[in-house]
C-alpha cells in the first residue's frame, strides 16, 4: 500500500514539474529571470510557491526540487504533531527541564516548552521529545502520512538529523498543504494547536514557518505559508552552502520572503 501511494506520489510530482516547465518560460519568465540572479548572488538551490487559490505554482530548479534532503528542523513539525496526538504533550506549555550540557546556543541552555522549543529550533528537547514517543509511534505516521522517505534511521534521537529520514521541496509542499487543510490522520484539534506554533511573523500578512539546518549535507530550508488577504501561498525553499555563518542562517527566511513578494508582484 505505501509503495502504491509513493509511486501515485510521484506521478503527481512528475506532472506538475512538467506542466510547470511547459509553462513556466512564459507565465513567469520576469520572475524566473530575477529569481535566478537572487540565487546566483546568493547561494545554490530551489524554491517553490504554490498559490493554492489560483492553483498556480512556481518552481525555481525543477530538478532540484524533486530531490531530497534530510529535513532536520522542519521536521519539528511532524514531531510537533505527534507529541499533540500522543497525548505527551497537551498544549503548548509542555516543559522539559534543561539537563545542563551546555549548547553553542545560548537560548538552547534552559527549560523549554514546546513552543519555545520549536521557535528556538531546540534540537535537544525534539530530542528528548523523539525518544518519548519510540520509534513504532514515529513510524507508524511516517508511514500513513507518507512523508518523504518514511525513513527512521539506527537513532530514534537523530534520523531527521543524519540523513535516514529524506524529502523533497515539492514533498514539503504536499505535506504542508494537507496540514493546512487538516487532511493529515491527526486530530483537528493537534492540527490546530501545531499550527499555532508555526505562526512566527505577522510583518507580512500571517507567515506559519520553520527552518532547517542539514549539517551532513549542509542545506538549509525554509518551509511553510502565508496567509495575506484571505489567500494562502506555500512555499519550500533550500539552498546550499559552503561556509556556514549568520548570513546563511539569515538568508533562508530573507530570500524566502523576498521571492515571496516578488511572486506576489508577478501575478
Amino acid at each position: 500500500m505505501y509503495f502504491i501511494k509513493s509511486i501515485v506520489n510521484i506521478i503527481i510530482i512528475l506532472f506538475i514539474s512538467m506542466s510547470y516547465s511547459a509553462n513556466a518560460q512564459e507565465k513567469h519568465k520576469d520572475l524566473l529571470k530575477i529569481t535566478d540572479s537572487l540565487f546566483k548572488n546568493s547561494y545554490p538551490g530551489c524554491i517553490v510557491i504554490y498559490n493554492e487559490n489560483d492553483d498556480d505554482i512556481f518552481i525555481y530548479d525543477s530538478a532540484r526540487a524533486e530531490i531530497r534532503y534530510g529535513p532536520a528542523s522542519t521536521y519539528k513539525i511532524f514531531n510537533t504533531l505527534l507529541a499533540f496526538e500522543s497525548g505527551v504533550a497537551s498544549d503548548s506549555t509542555y516543559t522539559i527541564k534543561w539537563d545542563g550540557t551546555k549548547h553553542s546556543f545560548d537560548s538552547w541552555n534552559r527549560n523549554h516548552s514546546l513552543n519555545s522549543a520549536f521557535k528556538n529550533s531546540v534540537v535537544w528537547y525534539y530530542q528528548a521529545l523523539a525518544r518519548k514517543l519510540g520509534r513504532d509511534y514515529a513510524q507508524k505516521y511516517l508511514d500513513t502520512c507518507d512523508y518523504g522517505n518514511t525513513t527512521i534511521g539506527k537513532e530514534i534521537d537523530r534520523y531527521w538529523l543524519d540523513n535516514s529520514l529524506q524529502i523533497s521541496a515539492m514533498e514539503q509542499i504536499q505535506f504542508l498543504r494537507k496540514l493546512k487543510n487538516n487532511q493529515l490522520p491527526f486530530s483537528a484539534e493537534t492540527m490546530q494547536k501545531t499550527k499555532e506554533i508555526m505562526l512566527q511573523d505577522t510583518s507580512f500578512g500571517e507567515l506559519y514557518y520553520k527552518t532547517g539546518l542539514l549539517i551532513v549535507q549542509k542545506v538549509g530550508w525554509f518551509v511553510g505559508w502565508q496567509v495575506l488577504d484571505g489567500k494562502t501561498y506555500y512555499f519550500a525553499l533550500n539552498i546550499s552552502y559552503d561556509k556556514l555563518d549568520s548570513l546563511f542562517i539569515e538568508s533562508r527566511k530573507n530570500l524566502s520572503v523576498e521571492l515571496l513578494r516578488l511572486y506576489l508582484k508577478s501575478i
